[in-house]
């Protein structure tokens, strides 16, 4: 009886596969987005795998889809949670010791400039609105010298270099040897 539900798996799998490569994916089309287009990603990253490092290029452009004028943008910086044991997150949730310095992963933004081409990297302020905590990088905003007005937009352009954190410190990343989860990965613009 083994031998013929072995058979029966077999034959199950081939038309299953033979089935799922005859259908073609049908895009979802909407005549009007569902929801407002804010913010738009053009990036272009490598991986140093054997480091453990992300070297990205970032093109963000931001509408202003709101009646208010904007004098700053708000970014997270997802990695930083595993920055090291002062982090909010890391803080919270075991003893440092738990962890090697080898294990960190970060995200640094190393320039930012705008379309054009002011560079906008020595006015980021870290700040923390969950909590006091000043060894907290996660969280960063960045005045403007121009502000942008409603139905406006902005583009900036956003060089930075990231670390996956190793396992198991990583929760929206892990690098373990071979292998990489990554999410969270770019400096990403914050809700408004």
């Amino acid at each position: 009886m083994s031998k013929n539900y072995a058979n029966l798996q077999i034959i199950i799998l081939g038309l299953t596969m033979l089935i799922a490569s005859q259908i073609k994916s049908q895009p979802v089309l909407f005549e009007k987005p569902l929801s407002p287009r804010i913010a738009n990603y053009d990036i272009e990253v490598k991986l140093d795998a054997e480091k453990r490092l992300l070297h990205g290029k970032e093109k963000l452009t931001w509408f202003n889809k709101t009646g208010n004028t904007i004098r700053e943008l708000q970014f997270h910086l997802y990695w930083n949670a595993f920055r090291n044991s002062k982090s909010t997150l890391v803080s919270e949730l075991r003893s440092s010791s738990d962890f090697d310095e080898e294990d960190w992963g970060f995200i640094d933004v190393d320039r930012v400039t705008s379309a054009t081409d002011e560079i906008l990297t020595d006015k980021i302020q870290f700040f923390h609105p969950d909590d006091a905590n000043s060894d907290d990088k996660t969280v960063f905003r960045l005045p403007l010298s121009r502000p942008i007005l409603p139905g406006k937009s902005i583009v900036l352009n956003i060089d930075f270099t990231a670390k996956v954190p190793k396992s198991p410190i990583g929760r929206r990343a892990v690098a373990e040897k071979e292998y990489f989860l990554i999410g969270q990965w770019f400096p990403k613009i914050g809700v408004y």
